[in-house]
């Protein structure tokens, strides 16, 4: 099967209508090899950067601008019923601290893992490593570092912290 360039369908999804077309980006995703659940849906402008793989559970709303750059052989994996607000971004690479010549030292890539019932707010960033687990809430504009996160949290800030555990 011919596998549709991800570098096209960032093209082709920014030119589409914000909330319509859904089939069509489902499939246009399924062919670049990013997994969509049932019923989940990408709205316009998403990027996709990297050929790592990017898998989305049921149910779930990818907002407007969200990017994800996923270097292989990183992985973002998210779950059921979660909705990511627009302008969120998932970065699987990064790199170490050099040294004074050049403070951008050896890359490395991670990968992120969201769970089920995950709100992650507009503007927020999960860095590589973070792993959140089922029903946190990301408040806008964080920025989540490695780590994992338990169920029902609140994380907020930058670096992000937890600011809450929710009962339910």
């Amino acid at each position: 099967m011919i596998k549709f360039p991800r570098y096209l369908l960032n093209i082709v999804i920014g030119l589409m209508l914000p909330t319509r077309c859904f089939g069509l980006k489902r499939s246009l995703c399924t062919l670049s090899g990013i997994l969509l659940g049932i019923d989940s849906k990408v709205t316009a402008d998403c990027k996709f950067y990297g050929n790592g793989l990017v898998s989305i559970g049921d149910r779930t709303w990818v907002g407007i601008g969200v990017q994800f750059h996923v270097p292989s052989p990183a992985q973002i994996t998210i779950g059921n019923n979660c909705d990511i607000a627009p302008g969120v971004v998932f970065l699987c690479g990064s790199h170490l601290i050099g040294n004074a010549s050049r403070r951008a030292g050896d890359g490395f890539v991670e990968s992120i893992v969201v769970g089920s019932g995950v709100w992650i707010g507009a503007g927020a960033m999960l860095l590589p490593g973070v792993y959140l687990e089922d029903g946190i809430a990301v408040a806008a504009g964080s920025v989540v570092k490695k780590g994992r996160y338990a169920a029902n949290s609140l994380l907020a800030g930058n670096p992000a912290t937890v600011k809450k555990i929710y009962e339910h």
